[in-house]
Order: structure tokens, then C-alpha cells, then sequence
């Protein structure tokens, strides 16, 4: 099982990748954009496209190959995290692959429309298909684990609402795969059907104040009957 501070880190280093990587190309793309040489350079003959939309799509194309990568990374990387549920990872690869169709389509929709002219519609017709790959396996997907989904939902709507730091302060395990909380005795947990962690039954034999005859829990400076100053020896 993997420990909370790997998991996020497993599951926030693609995203920050992915996050700056894709920020540096649009804030590239923007000064291309800006600059006046770039609007000045002539096209040549063979070129279908101005200087300025070529590089649009080479943009886009790397963006596109960075979506993807991170679509197989990321899911790779929840599976791993969350081994009771690796359905989770699947349904987020597909997310993304979906996300990179869509990305795909409006980047090369230009290309699309100068070459194909009055058959551009066969364009969208291609890229419907592609889209629906992906799609119909997200739905099929959370259809199929819809119990573990809503598990997750709860937790986290639970921890939101409630104060889950303060719960886990007061002893309550909570799922380390969903992060819904044990409740006592709980030997798998409701939300995604993961095993409960196993708990230290080992309890601190309660101490026995010779003065009064008062029974101390661990850590006691004081009688709780009689105020008396307890000697640390006894502690």
C-alpha cells in the first residue's frame, strides 16, 4: 500500500509537468504571435497555410503529445496509488485521451478545411468516431464501478464538510484508497471495498494511585479525587 506523502506525489508531479510544460508553449505561441517580422515572412508557394498558422499547429501538436503521455502516466500512476480501485486510473486515462481527440480536432482543423474544401465534413465525421472511443468507455466504466465512485464522492464530501483532520485526530482510520472512514470494528471499507488497515489493540494497563486507592489513566499528574500530586514513578 502506498503512504499518503508517495501517493500525492505520484499523482501531482505528471500534473505540474504537464501544467508547465503546456504553459510555456502557449506563452511561446503568444509571442510568436506578437511578433511583427513573423507576419511579415512570405509564404511560399507550396505552403497551405500562412507562417503563423504552421506554427500554431506545431504548438498544438506538441501540446497534443504531452496530453497523451500524461494520460498513460497519470493512470499508471492512480492505479498505483490506489490499488483497490484501478478502475479509477482507467476512467482518468480515458478522460484524457478524449480531451486529446478534442485537442486534435481544432488543431488541425484548418489543415482540414484547405485541403479537404468541400469535404471538411468528412473531417468531423473521423474525429466523431474517435471521440466516441473514449467516451463510451468512460461511461461503460463508471456504469460499471458506480459504487466506488459515489464511495469516493461521500468520503470527500464527508471530509469537506465535517472536518476530516479532526476526525483522524480523535482516532478514526479513515480508507487509504478513497479515504472514507473505518468505523469501529470495520474489517473492509463501505466505499470501495478496500481491507481496513490493522489497528494496535495493545492498550496502556491502567495505573493504581497507592494513596487513595484511585485508578490513573497514563499520563495522570494528578488525583482525579483527591488532587494530590502524583509521584512520577507512578506515571
Amino acid at each position: 500500500m502506498v503512504g499518503a506523502t508517495p501517493r500525492v506525489r505520484l499523482i501531482l508531479t505528471p500534473v505540474l509537468k504537464l501544467a508547465i510544460a503546456v504553459a510555456g508553449l502557449l506563452v511561446l505561441q503568444t509571442l510568436v504571435s506578437a511578433l511583427a517580422m513573423v507576419r511579415e515572412i512570405p509564404v511560399p508557394s507550396g505552403l497551405p497555410l500562412p507562417v503563423l498558422e504552421i506554427v500554431k499547429v506545431v504548438i498544438a501538436t506538441v501540446i497534443l503529445v504531452l496530453v497523451v503521455n500524461f494520460a498513460f502516466e497519470i493512470g499508471d500512476n492512480l492505479e498505483v496509488a490506489f490499488p483497490a480501485f484501478p478502475q479509477g486510473g482507467a476512467i482518468a486515462r480515458w478522460f484524457l485521451l478524449l480531451v486529446a481527440v478534442l485537442i486534435a480536432y481544432g488543431a488541425y482543423r484548418a489543415l482540414a478545411e484547405t485541403f479537404l474544401g468541400d469535404y471538411a465534413w468528412m473531417y468531423a465525421l473521423v474525429f466523431l468516431g474517435l471521440a466516441l472511443a473514449p467516451l463510451i468507455k468512460i461511461v461503460l466504466l463508471s456504469y460499471q464501478n458506480i459504487d466506488k465512485l459515489t464511495g469516493v464522492a461521500v468520503a470527500g464530501m464527508q471530509t469537506l464538510g465535517a472536518g476530516g483532520e479532526a476526525r483522524r485526530a480523535k482516532g478514526q482510520l479513515q480508507c487509504a484508497s478513497c479515504g472514507m472512514e473505518f468505523n469501529p470494528g470495520t474489517k473492509f471499507c463501505r466505499g470501495c471495498g478496500a481491507p481496513a488497515p490493522v489497528q494496535n489493540t495493545a492498550e496502556v494497563a491502567p495505573l493504581q494511585y497507592s494513596q487513595c486507592g484511585v485508578t490513573l489513566s497514563a499520563g495522570s499528574k494528578f488525583c482525579p479525587e483527591c488532587g494530590t500530586q502524583v509521584p512520577t514513578a507512578q506515571v
